[in-house]
This record gives structure tokens, sequence and C-alpha cells, in this order.
């Protein structure tokens, strides 16, 4: 199965999560799919405000995640 390393980081200044990182793995085909991690508060927080705010990074990519 194939991945990647990801880290979404929250930057809204008027927020208490402005610079909050999240470091998550994610297995999945299409690089492209939108996933923004699956942690309480990345979810509370995009159900709130949507997406506009997070800032994601791919760090590294796996052929072999087992």
């Amino acid at each position: 199965m194939i991945g990647y390393i990801y880290r979404i980081t929250i930057v809204k200044e008027d927020s208490s999560l402005n610079m909050y990182n999240y470091i998550g793995l994610h297995t999945n085909t299409n690089f492209n799919d939108n996933y923004f991690g699956s942690g309480k508060i990345i979810k509370d927080f995009r159900k709130k405000y949507g997406t506009k705010y997070f800032h994601k990074e791919i760090l590294d990519y796996s052929n072999d995640i087992n």
C-alpha cells in the first residue's frame, strides 16, 4: 500500500489554534483527495471554518506501508 506523511498547520491569527500543527499518515493512491486528517481538533476546526485556514504539506511518500 502506498501513502504519505503530512503536516497540517492551522493559520488563523485570531484563533487559539493559530500555528497548530498536526502530523499524520494517510494511505491512498490519490494524493489529491483533500484529506486533512482524522484528529478531533482538525475535524472540529474544519467543521466550523472549512479548510481555508489549513496549510497542508506532504513531508514524505512511501510505496510500502504495512
